[in-house]
């Protein structure tokens, strides 16, 4: 007999899959999520663990509870850390005893800081120091950061919308082009058949 069973996506166990998600979920923070530890990491490094994990927890591959939130995370792990001077920041506060006992117990709040100055760099704004850093948030991650994550996505929908469109109107004009074509021809035979019947007839004799 057959017995039915769920089948995970081609080159990614289920159980694997699983196992990644529940991890990433649990992590404290986003080195945690990428498997990566301070301060010996590089920007090289944050791609290469979230190419590895990304074909374990994409919602299109992997069906486990808590997928999709996730990969959600491990987005906003690379999105932050592939940033050079944000991962710089990251470990010199490695190097300061005080400020990474502060980092082990509330990583979200240092995140959350970089999160801040990474958005004003790329705005072209002033970067704030530690003491002048605003207060924030203390549990959860950088909103600004979720709001750039759900941004470049809407952009990639736009973008993609677009080029169907693009395509759509592409292919209308090839239409109306080719039955342009096609009227033309008919126009064209139908005025040579026209000529032809005006033309001379065969001779016919008259009775005398």
């Amino acid at each position: 007999f057959f017995f039915g069973f769920f089948v995970a996506a081609p080159g990614v166990p289920m159980a694997d899959g699983e196992a990644e998600v529940r991890r990433i979920l649990a992590a404290k923070d986003y080195f945690q999520i990428l498997g990566l530890e301070l301060p010996d990491v590089t920007v090289d490094d944050v791609k290469k663990a979230h190419r590895k994990l990304v074909l374990k927890v994409h919602p299109d591959k992997c069906q486990a509870e808590g997928a999709a939130e996730a990969f959600d995370e491990l987005t906003k792990a690379m999105t932050l850390l592939s940033d050079e001077d944000v991962l710089d920041s990251f470990k010199e506060m490695w190097n300061n005893k005080e400020r990474r006992q502060q980092f082990e117990q509330d990583p979200s709040a240092m995140q959350a800081k970089q999160a801040d100055n990474k958005r004003r760099r790329d705005a072209g704004e002033t970067v704030l120091s530690d003491e002048r850093m605003p207060k924030m948030p203390k549990v959860s991650p950088s909103d600004d950061l979720e709001q750039r994550v759900d941004a470049a996505r809407k952009e990639q929908q736009a973008k993609e919308q677009k080029r169907q469109e693009e395509k759509a109107k592409k292919e209308k004009a090839q239409r109306e082009e080719s039955m342009l074509k096609q009227t033309r021809g008919s126009w064209m035979d139908f005025q040579r058949c026209g000529k032809m019947k005006r033309g001379k007839m065969p001779g016919v004799k008259k009775e005398t």
